[in-house]
C-alpha cells in the first residue's frame, strides 16, 4: 500500500495517508532523542504543542512498520 504523512515539513498538522489499507494502525511521535511523546490511532497528528524541530513518526499497520522524519518549523 502507499504510505504518505502531509505537509512535511508542517506548523501544526500532519495528516496519515494508507492507501488501500482499510484496518488500524498505530503512530508513534519520537523526539529526536528518541523519547515517546504520544501514541495514536488517528489519521491527524497535531504538533501544536511541541517545539519546531525533527521528530520520527513510527507508524505500524498490517504487520508492517514505516518509520519516517517530520519537521516541524
Amino acid at each position: 500500500s502507499n504510505f504518505k504523512i502531509f505537509p512535511n515539513p508542517t506548523n501544526n498538522l500532519i495528516r496519515i495517508e494508507i492507501e488501500g489499507y482499510n484496518g488500524s494502525f498505530e503512530a508513534e511521535l519520537y523526539d529526536f532523542s528518541g523519547k515517546l511523546l504520544e501514541t495514536t490511532n488517528s489519521t491527524n497528528l497535531s504538533l501544536v504543542n511541541y517545539q519546531n524541530g525533527v521528530y520520527s513518526l513510527k507508524v505500524t499497520y498490517g504487520g508492517r512498520v514505516k518509520q519516517l522524519k517530520v519537521i516541524k518549523d
